[in-house]
């Protein structure tokens, strides 16, 4: 869930608002590039997570159900300081590539390279409070149903399974509304 939640965001992230910069071929190549950069961080972020999930897995096979869910809740919380400070780090390069891209332009005014600017920074602080607020929503969500001993395994199951496709269409329309607010700014920037 949380690994679906990091690359929506940076799906959305790293399309920032194209046509807006120099058009050079040099500059569509660097947006390339860098675009290129962040989606193999991403994915050698994801992998490292899949096989620190995989040997988080294959140490609790001799552990009691108690110390299980100990040891799942401090990998969760783990995990998630790992993801806030990989986004963190991925923002800041998105926000470093952004000043320099519009530094280059000719296009656009100071006006609007400032505004265009506080808009990126508006998604960003969004995204990071979306973010925290799944990921708190989540926990409360996972610690009632180990609480809950009223519900067998597949009920509990079934519980997460429903949750998990909560989340991620609720995610979904979130980063559908940014990209709709993206292309809106887009084409106020383009009009005189």
């Amino acid at each position: 869930m949380k690994n679906t939640i990091v690359f929506l965001i940076g799906f959305v992230l790293l399309n920032p608002i194209q046509g807006l910069w120099a058009e050079t071929g040099q500059g569509r190549a660097d947006r390339e590039a860098f675009r290129s950069q962040q989606r193999a961080a991403k994915e050698a972020h994801r992998q490292q997570q899949v096989s620190e999930n995989k040997a988080f897995r294959e140490s609790l096979r001799s552990k009691s159900p108690e110390e299980k869910q100990a040891a799942a809740l401090a990998h969760r919380e783990t995990q998630h300081r790992e993801n806030t400070a990989f986004a963190a780090e991925q923002t800041e390069k998105r926000r470093a590539f952004l000043t320099q891209c519009l530094a280059a332009n000719t296009k656009l005014t100071d006006a609007q390279k400032a505004d265009l600017i506080a808009f990126h920074e508006s998604q960003w602080k969004e995204n990071d409070a979306y973010r925290e607020t799944r990921y708190q929503e989540s926990v409360a969500f996972f610690q009632k149903i180990a609480a809950d001993n009223s519900l067998t395994q597949e009920q509990k199951k079934a519980a997460i399974k429903t949750h998990r496709d909560e989340v991620k269409s609720a995610t979904e329309a979130h980063f559908e509304q940014q990209k709709a607010e993206n292309k809106a700014k887009r084409n106020s920037l383009k009009q005189p």
